[in-house]
């Protein structure tokens, strides 16, 4: 094929002229069936028709019959991640690499002593800009000795990482590009377009490059850790562990890592490993020597002063520059002739999530004559109902994901927001940075972590008298708010189960009890397993319903379950499925038996809400209290046990007297439309109580304090 012809038929492609490319493209292959370039079109073609397996087959005949097409590597890993295949979409983009960096070097034309001496000064001078944090200065002074040394590597990978610092993210990848073109292989030039790569949602083609760079530099630390982050945020937890042990074989103190390693391992119920881990990562903190991630704090720590500690040291150490609390920030509310209070809600889970499952009735409830609702999203754009519903609920609904904190805390001071509440706190995808500077005058922290966040500019935290029984204040660095009764928000209007599949479509036997938990495995403890599989052996016929978490965690607990003496067949998993299909299930459980010390949050009110009865092990911190503060907002406390062997006791009555499971099940059933857990209405209006109360205090100059709302909205300290 000519190339006149190829332009011919990639322009008709690109104007949509599928047929007479088509046409064109099955001639010349009916004549020259070997043609890489005719594959190519025509795999470009389905592409355009959304046939992305026929592409891909077409993409891969190209590379049959030419291995070095680089073009069709690149279109195939790209299709290839488009339609899931993340793992294999990695290795064509590695193998684009090996093409691309096989081409000869761009010549270098030489330059003249003089000249190289000054682009040198230049070069330095940039580099001392970038130190001072001036990325703007520093792009100027290595253009300046790119004018005269055109194809300095240095220069030009620093350039593209000043750009990459000035969200100036195509023209960096340029310039990276082609510094690779100079000096195959340049290990910092890489390892920033594969940021850039990420960054922009080319996931696949960033891990390529990150392991690349490894491949050929080992030893290279910063490749190696933004490999195991974006493999961690990616659920690639195999490919995350491989990442972070090759950290820690080059920086065993690198807390972070370690952290992560600690968390994916119990992800994996790998628990001789994991327990190794937590060994470590003790042994650093109580040398004094390092904080961990308050997440993990949580998640590691049964006792709340520990967990206290940790997140006072971890803000102090991520935002020194965190704004406290400041009287004199006048209230913009009082400045309004307006005099509703402004209230911004900042998440990145306004999307098809968890949290906002539970929270988005809130929005459309807030009464509108007393507020005015902001939401700011720093997360995905997913274009679901529960996103969309969101965005019609609220006043003024801001996605803030792509500009700087700075940026978006003008936003919310240009939205005269009073009230600032975050709802992600240090979990995944957090965005805690854009509390610290204090856009609004009061900030508070609400349902996303269940601990204390230990950040000065957090002022109020929002609980209740279960999570935080008296004598909690003394671990939280916020002053506390309890609810009358359960702290958290709940939708009252998602739709029961209807279509409700038979037990054998859930991989469960006809007949047997079903005890069940549907957290996530790593709050799993071998401690808490040994007591479900005594359940098992206690119960005759019965099995245990888990979430399916990695293949390698199913391995774990079919493993221990025979070493325990149980049949692993008895184990049962299920697979991950969103909201709508993960609920009906629910409607086989027998009991759900939940985890400790990391207890149910939305998975405890989802059985709730469907009906069955949760037995919940209450621990000191707020993470392990969670359940017990939704069961006595069901009015069923007698299911909150203190330690294992009560757990233990009242599971096995609960299997052995099905008449009081059944009362139970129908005291949920008749009385869901009641229970405070469920009147989300009582909630919200307790919750702007709460938001009156905090802004009666500023307005007054008096430092936050700890108060309650009552069952009538009253306030009492």
């Amino acid at each position: 094929m000519v190339e006149s012809s190829a332009l011919k038929l990639n322009i008709q492609i690109a104007e949509g002229k599928l047929e007479e490319a088509w046409n064109s493209v099955s001639a010349l292959l009916e004549e020259q069936p070997e043609n890489p370039v005719a594959w190519h079109l025509k795999g470009k073609i389905f592409s355009k028709q959304g046939d992305k397996i026929n592409a891909i087959a077409c993409y891969n005949q190209a590379l049959k019959y030419k291995p070095d097409f680089a073009e069709a590597c690149a279109d195939l890993a790209r299709t290839l991640e488009e339609t899931g295949q993340l793992l294999l979409a990695v290795k064509f983009y590695e193998y684009l690499l090996k093409i691309e960096q096989s081409y000869a070097p761009v010549k270098i034309n030489p330059v003249s002593p003089s000249d190289a001496k000054k682009a040198k000064e230049w070069f330095h001078k940039g580099e001392d800009l970038q130190k001072k944090n001036d990325p703007n200065g520093a792009a100027s002074a290595f253009r300046k000795a790119l004018t005269l040394q055109p194809d300095l590597p240095e220069a030009l990978t620093n350039l593209g990482i000043a750009q990459y610092y000035m969200q100036q993210l195509a023209e960096a990848e340029e310039t990276l590009l082609h510094c690779l073109q100079v000096k195959p292989w340049h290990a910092d030039a890489l390892n920033t377009l594969g940021t850039i790569y990420k960054d922009t949602g080319r996931n696949a083609k960033a891990i390529a490059v990150y392991r690349q760079v490894l491949a050929h530099a080992p030893d290279y630390l910063p490749a190696a850790i933004n490999l195991g982050n974006l493999c961690y945020a990616l659920h690639l937890y195999d490919e995350t562990i491989k990442a972070h042990e090759q950290v820690l074989a080059m920086d065993p103190a690198n807390i972070d890592v370690l952290c992560n390693l600690w968390h994916l391992l119990c992800q994996n119920c790998d628990w001789p490993k994991s327990e190794a881990a937590k060994v470590a990562i003790l042994e650093f903190i109580e040398k004094g020597k390092k904080r961990v991630k308050p997440f993990t704090a949580i998640t590691m720590f049964p006792l709340a002063t520990l967990q206290f500690r940790n997140a006072r040291k971890f803000a102090k150490e991520i935002y020194p520059e965190g704004k406290a609390y400041n009287p004199d920030f006048i209230l913009p509310a009082s400045k309004r002739n307006d005099e509703r209070l402004h209230i911004g809600y900042v998440s990145s889970d306004f999307h098809e999530h968890a949290t906002t499952h539970l929270i988005s009735e809130l929005f459309e409830l807030h009464d509108r004559n007393k507020f005015k609702i902001f939401a700011y999203s720093t997360g995905k754009e997913d274009t679901s109902k529960a996103r969309a519903r969101i965005m019609r609920a609220v006043d003024g609904f801001r996605d803030v994901r792509a500009i700087s904190d700075k940026e978006a805390c003008a936003l919310i001071a240009e939205d005269g927001v009073d009230i600032l509440v975050d709802i992600k706190g240090y979990t995944k995808d957090n965005r805690f940075s854009l509390m610290a500077p204090r856009a609004a005058p009061i900030q508070m922290h609400y349902l996303g972590f269940p601990g204390t966040t230990g950040a000065p500019f957090i002022d109020y935290f929002i609980s209740d008298h279960i999570v935080s029984p008296k004598g909690a204040d003394a671990v939280f660095s916020e002053c506390l708010i309890r609810f009358p009764y359960s702290y958290q928000m709940n939708d009252s209007l998602r739709p029961l189960p209807e279509k409700i599949l038979s037990r054998s479509a859930y991989g469960l036997p006809e007949e047997g009890f079903v005890f069940c938990d549907f957290n996530t495995a790593y709050k799993i403890t071998p401690e808490m397993f040994a007591v479900w599989m005594k359940l098992l052996l206690a119960i005759e016929g019965s099995v245990l319903w888990l979430s399916e978490s990695t293949s390698e965690a199913t391995k774990n607990l079919q493993r221990e379950a025979q070493r325990n003496g149980v049949d692993p067949s008895r184990i049962i998993m299920a697979p991950f499925a969103a909201q709508a299909q993960h609920l009906p299930r629910y409607a086989h459980a027998d009991l759900v038996i939940d985890t400790a010390h990391v207890c149910g949050h939305t998975t405890a009110s989802d059985a709730l809400w469907c009906g069955v009865p949760v037995v919940t092990m209450a621990g000191e911190s707020f993470i392990s209290r969670v359940a017990a503060s939704l069961l006595h907002a069901v009015n069923l406390p007698e299911l909150i046990t203190e330690n294992l062997a009560d757990y233990e006791k009242l599971a096995v009555e609960l299997a052995t007297n099905p008449q009081k499971l059944v009362r139970m099940k129908r005291h949920l059933a008749e009385g869901r439309k009641s229970f405070p857990l469920f009147n989300t209405m009582a909630t919200t209006r307790a919750l702007e109580a709460a938001y009156q109360q905090a802004a009666k205090l500023h307005q007054e100059k008096t430092t936050p304090r700890p108060f309650n709302i009552l069952p009538d909205l009253e306030i009492a300290e």
